[in-house]
């Protein structure tokens, strides 16, 4: 693949995930979005309300609910 094409990809890739993340942070529904390693990347305002913990306090640690770690692998470390 040409650098310009890989270029073009990686551009619309990042203008689509930032559109999902905006639809995301405007819907009432409460919404997260957990990455392949488990990490809270997405904590949208209304999972704020739902769940009582601010985004700025989920954000980029592993998504814990009911005392569960989500991570992969986690239960065979358990």
């Amino acid at each position: 693949m040409r650098a310009s094409s890989l270029r073009e990809y990686r551009t619309s890739e990042i203008f689509i995930m930032k559109q999902m993340s905006d639809m995301l942070q405007r819907t009432a529904d409460g919404a997260m979005l957990v990455n392949e390693d488990g990490t809270v990347i997405l904590w949208n305002k209304a999972a704020e309300r739902l769940l009582g913990f601010l985004a700025q306090a989920v954000i980029g640690r592993p998504f814990l609910l009911g005392g569960c770690d989500h991570r992969p692998g986690a239960r065979e470390e358990a």
